[in-house]
Formats: C-alpha cells, structure tokens, sequence
C-alpha cells in the first residue's frame, strides 16, 4: 500500500496558515482540510453562542478532522491540513495516527513578529473577516497571550519542520516552499498530483 502523507500548515492566530496552505495546495493540486470550514460549517448548521460554545464547537471539528485523516492516511493519500494545532493536545492525536497508518508527517509552521499579528488580529475583529461564531471579539486577552509567548508551535512528532515567516507576506518565496516541500517527500510519488 503507498504511505500516506500528511502536511501540517500550523502556527498561531492571523500567522498566515490559510493563506500559505491555500497556495500550496492549488500549486501542488493536493486537497487541503481546513479545520476552520468545519468548524463554521457547523456553526452554520448548530447555531452561534458565546465563546465556551465557540469552543465545543471546535472541539467537535478536531475530532471530525482527525477521523478523516485516519481514514485518508490509511488509504494512503496525500493531503493538508491546516488549523491552529496545539502541541500540548495534537502531537498524542497526531503521532497515534502515525502509528495506525504508518504515514509520514511534514510540519510547515507559519510564524510573524508579535505586533504584526497582533495589528492583523485586531483588523480581522474590527472588519469582522471571520465566521461569527469564533467570537474573536471576546477571545482577544487569550489570543494576545500566546502571542506574548512569541513562539511557532511546533508538534513533538517525528518529521521535518519547515518554519516560514509571513511578517511580510508579499516577501515569502511560494517557489522555494514548495521546492522544500518536494525535497522533504522526495521518494514519495509525484506530490505535485497528490500521489
């Protein structure tokens, strides 16, 4: 059976995950799991609420993206994922489905300097840029102090880790991630169709 890959696009709030994930898997023409669509998806569907049920909410869409993982890593697919992991709870979730699957990891962590994703928070709440249902408006104290960490989190799983600095967005080098990319999963089919 062909050994799945799986890439994580992590990093903490308004470091650019999306956006880079995105990119990367309409160049490399890999489907890309946001954890963030399923969470409004269902929103959408269950309704909004303060930010404890923001929180249920995106508890209920961790499970439900790593139920799909699983699935695709044993099927030995090639896919994305991004969303806002947490060492501290993901690196068991991640490194148990590394062990089911036998699948290989590559962790591509997003990272700005701390008053920059500060200013790129407060102008997503003020022109309200996201779902709702985050309540982002209420969660400003609790995303400022991981910010004040000043650190990328970074998943204790076996794999390589490619750090991208997205302080300047217009300044990141698309060409020479997705070379890393390529370089990382060599031997591993033709990643630019997802195989």
């Amino acid at each position: 059976m062909t050994q799945g890959v799986l890439v994580l696009v992590g990093g903490l709030s308004a470091s650019g995950k999306s956006t880079l994930a995105k990119r990367i898997s309409e160049t490399m023409q890999v489907p890309l799991i946001s954890r963030d669509e399923i969470k409004e998806g269902l929103f959408d569907k269950m309704g909004t609420g303060d930010r404890d049920w923001s929180k249920k909410v995106g508890a209920a869409s961790y499970l439900m993206v790593y139920t799909v993982i699983e699935v695709l890593m044993k099927s030995g697919a090639w896919i994305i994922v991004e969303s806002n992991f947490d060492p501290s709870v993901d690196s068991e979730k991640v490194q148990e489905i590394m062990v089911n699957t036998g699948c290989r990891v590559l962790q591509i962590v997003c990272w700005a300097e701390k008053r920059i994703l500060m200013k790129r928070f407060q102008s997503r709440v003020s022109e309200g840029q996201r779902h709702p249902g985050h309540r982002d408006e209420l969660a400003e104290d609790e995303i400022f102090a991981r910010f004040e960490i000043n650190k990328a989190p970074v998943l204790e799983v076996e794999g390589e880790v490619l750090q991208v600095d997205t302080t300047f967005p217009e300044n990141i080098d698309y060409a020479s991630v997705i070379h890393k990319i390529h370089k990382t999963l060599a031997g591993q089919g033709d990643v630019s169709r997802g195989t």
